[in-house]
C-alpha cells in the first residue's frame, strides 16, 4: 500500500497539480485536499500520523509565513497552492519535505538563473511556476531515501 500511495498515487496528482499550474497558474484546492486525505491514510498505515502531523503543522506555518510577507511587500513568492501542496505532502512524508523544498527550490533557481542569461531578463522579474519544480524534487528524493 505505501509502495502504491508514494511511487503512484502522488506522483500523478503531483503532475496533475503541474499541468494545471503551467497552463493556468492556479490549482483549485481540492487536489490540495486529495494529497493531504492520501497523506493522513499513508501515515496512519505506517503509524507515522503524530510525526507527519507535527511535520504538517511546521511546514504550513512556515510556508505560510513565506506567503504572507511576500505578499504585503508586493514580490513575487509562494503561492497559496505552493503552500498547501507542501503541506499536504508533508502529511506522507514528515520531515523529508525539507528535502523536497530545497531540491524544488535549488532547480527552481537554476532554472530563474538560465532563464535571466538567456532572456535578458532581470533576475526579480521572473515569475515560475513552482509546483513541476515540486514534482521533481519528491521523485529525486524518493529515490534518495530510498537508497
Amino acid at each position: 500500500m505505501s509502495f502504491i500511495i508514494l511511487y503512484m498515487i502522488i506522483p500523478v496528482l503531483l503532475s496533475i497539480c503541474s499541468i494545471y499550474d503551467l497552463k493556468k497558474g492556479e490549482i483549485e484546492n481540492y487536489w490540495s485536499y486529495i494529497l493531504g486525505a492520501i497523506g493522513v491514510i499513508h501515515s496512519i498505515f505506517n503509524n507515522q500520523f503524530k510525526n507527519n502531523f507535527y511535520a504538517a503543522l511546521v511546514i504550513f506555518i512556515a510556508l505560510y509565513s513565506v506567503y504572507i510577507f511576500s505578499a504585503l511587500i508586493g514580490k513575487y513568492g509562494l503561492g497559496g497552492a505552493d503552500v498547501r501542496i507542501l503541506t499536504a505532502l508533508s502529511l506522507s512524508m514528515g520531515y523529508n519535505i525539507l528535502s523536497i523544498i530545497i531540491i524544488s527550490s535549488f532547480l527552481n533557481i537554476i532554472y530563474i538563473l538560465f532563464k535571466s542569461l538567456f532572456t535578458r531578463q532581470k533576475l526579480n522579474s521572473i515569475c515560475t511556476k513552482y509546483v513541476p519544480f515540486i514534482l521533481v524534487g519528491y521523485i529525486i528524493t524518493l529515490f534518495l531515501i530510498n537508497k
